[in-house]
């Protein structure tokens, strides 16, 4: 690690890890660690003191942490785990958040990213994956909703 200053810090770390992303607070990190063939994301104290908490029992990579949630993706969908990093890091059970139409696995790097406050995300789509030719964009849908729903309909 290097601070703003220049200081380097070295750290000890698994070999097979990629991937390493600091919590919003900067007491955390989230990384991909490969064991046995299996991608799972770890999270550490960012100091180096204390242990590794592995957070994806099933399988998981591509952390990517927004205010107390930190998003992951596994078999081609991304996940999301409710956290809290003080006074300890703990993690809530990770849920679907939605199935992706795009290439998720391009280890070591991630190719998606969300907002700070967890509501957008960014992917990169693979040049295999179908290509949309248009987008529909609807404004003021909430007057579109409620004239739907006043039954008129037209």
């Amino acid at each position: 690690m290097l601070t703003v200053e220049g200081k380097r810090e070295e750290r000890s770390w698994q070999p097979a890890a990629y991937g390493a992303v600091f919590s919003p607070d900067g007491r955390w990190i989230a990384y991909t660690a490969t064991a046995g063939g299996i991608d799972q994301v770890v999270v550490r104290p960012a100091s180096g003191t204390g242990g590794a908490v592995q957070v994806t029992p099933d399988g998981g990579a591509a952390p990517a942490w927004a205010g107390h949630e930190l998003f992951f993706v596994r078999r081609g969908s991304l996940h999301v785990l409710d956290v809290s990093t003080e006074p300890a890091f703990q993690a809530g059970a990770s849920k679907v958040l939605f199935e992706a139409p795009f290439e998720l696995d391009t280890a070591p790097l991630r190719n998606y990213d969300v907002t700070r406050d967890g509501k957008r995300f960014v992917f990169v789509r693979s040049a295999s994956a179908p290509h949309w030719g248009q987008i529909h964009l609807t404004l003021n849908w909430t007057e579109e909703l409620s004239r739907l729903a006043a039954g008129s309909g037209k």
